[in-house]
Order: structure tokens, then sequence, then C-alpha cells
């Protein structure tokens, strides 16, 4: 539920602001787009302090807005679909313009079919992602209830030190989901790595 949520919600929000940064002229817009970028360097350990914080001062510990709302947006997303919506001919959104489609229904109709590669792979590489991490849940999660599956997986273990093959068993069912999601769309994935490329 948590990776799901986190990943459908981040790559909405990735695509309406690389949408905005690769079609969208304004004042500061590439200053926006760098001081976008510049948080690339900035790893979850080092907002981490900051971060938790404010999650406790929301009340938000050992819930699922801790654990979704402070992870669903970051520059990664929003680099890869600005990239992707900079191949699109400008052409297609000027037409639609043209036959009186609004900010949204362009949007919705000519970008999101058109970049579907892009997509799915930032699906998948967020679904990983929020899937694998450890730390964040770690601070945040105090209750069996509330787990994921990292933690899951590092509680049956402290467990069962000595029973390896039963460690090793459920560390490789853990992977199920992650393996299944990309042979289903694998296609898209190499597609979408393959287009989306630096551009100016």
């Amino acid at each position: 539920m948590v990776a799901g949520t986190v990943t459908a919600v981040h790559v909405l929000l990735a695509s309406w602001a690389g949408y905005g940064l690769a079609k969208y002229r304004f004042g500061g817009r590439q200053m926006l787009f760098w001081v976008i970028l510049v948080t690339l360097i900035l790893p979850l350990e080092v907002i981490m302090i900051p971060l938790w914080l404010t999650v406790k001062s929301l009340g938000w510990e050992n819930s699922y807005a801790g654990l979704i709302v402070p992870v669903v947006a970051d520059a990664f997303g929003v680099l890869l679909m600005r990239q992707y919506f900079l191949s699109l001919p400008s052409e297609l959104v000027d037409a639609a313009r043209v036959d009186g489609a609004g900010h949204l229904r362009t949007f919705f109709t000519i970008a999101i079919p058109n970049a579907w590669p892009a997509i799915v792979t930032l699906a998948i590489f967020m679904f990983q992602a929020t899937w694998d991490e450890f730390v964040w849940p770690f601070l945040i999660v105090n209750s069996s209830e509330m787990k994921t599956v990292p933690l899951g997986v590092q509680s049956f273990q402290a467990g069962e030190l000595s029973n390896f093959p039963a460690v090793m068993a459920i560390s490789a069912v853990a992977t199920i989901p992650l393996a299944t999601l990309f042979l289903i769309f694998q296609r898209y994935w190499i597609r979408g790595v393959a287009t989306s490329g630096i551009r100016g």
C-alpha cells in the first residue's frame, strides 16, 4: 500500500512539474529547474532529522501519512519527466490548444499518452526505492502492524539468526513483486531509459 501510493502520487506530481518546466515559458523557469536539480545532491540522511522533527510535530509518527507524505516528491522524477517532455513535439501541444483544449486537457490527452515509457520507468524506479526503503520507516514506525517489508524481513532475521535457509527464503519472496513489475513493463522501461536522455 505504501509503495503503491507513493509511486502513484510521485508519478503524477513529477509529470505535472516536468511538463510545466518543459513546455511552458515563464520567468525564472531555468532558475527553478536548477534549484530543483541541486536538491539531487541531498540524500535523505542529510534532511532526516529536520524531516523527522516535522513529522513528529504533526503527529504523523507510526502512521501512513508519516510513511508516505515526506517521500512523495523528489528532483529525480521531475528531471526524468522534464527531459522526456522536451522530446515531445511542441506541435502536438500547439495543435491541442488551437482546438480549444485547456492546460489540463492537453496534459492528460496529449502529454500523458505520449509519455508512457517515461512514466513506467519512473514508476518502476520509485516503487523499487520505496519498497526497499529501510531507514525512514525504521524511524517512523514503532508497531508491528505498520511495518513495511524491509522492516518485517529485518525483524524475522533478528529472530532467526541461525536459520539461514528461512531468512533467504523470506528475502527471496520479498523480491517477487519487484521482479513481476519489471517483467510486465520491461519493454516500456527500456524504451523510457533510451529516450529520456539529457536535452538542453
